[in-house]
């Protein structure tokens, strides 16, 4: 039976490494508004709320960055975007590279912790 779990353990962690090769992070700007739905209750999850933003909503990408496992980045502007965007969208990318390195710490943690 520990066999098992190690091998549920490893799975797991694959799956999470598999997640953990790119990181992406969109900044957008603009104006949602968005109707109720059938329960009475505007969604609450961020998925939906954009999901439902792209056909009722007035909303653009200012930005956005997405870096591979290797280190190739690619990197988008939006025309107009400001000096003050540009560096909000920067902080963000700063804080999910922090937020990354501390799964991936994680992860290693649980490896080392499961090879004992």
């Amino acid at each position: 039976m520990p066999t098992h779990t190690f091998k549920s353990a490893l799975s797991g962690i694959a799956a999470g490494i598999q997640d953990l090769s790119s990181l992406e992070v969109v900044t957008y700007k603009g104006k949602i508004s968005i109707k109720k739905d059938a329960t009475g209750d505007p969604p609450k999850k961020f998925d939906d709320i954009i999901k439902k933003a792209k056909s009722e909503g007035d909303f653009n990408i200012m930005a956005c960055t997405y870096v591979a496992i290797d280190g190739d980045m690619q990197v988008f502007y939006d025309n107009d975007l400001t000096e003050i965007e540009r560096n909000a969208h920067h902080a963000l990318v700063d804080m999910a590279r922090q937020n990354r390195q501390a799964i991936v710490d994680l992860f290693k943690d649980v490896i080392v912790d499961l090879a004992k």
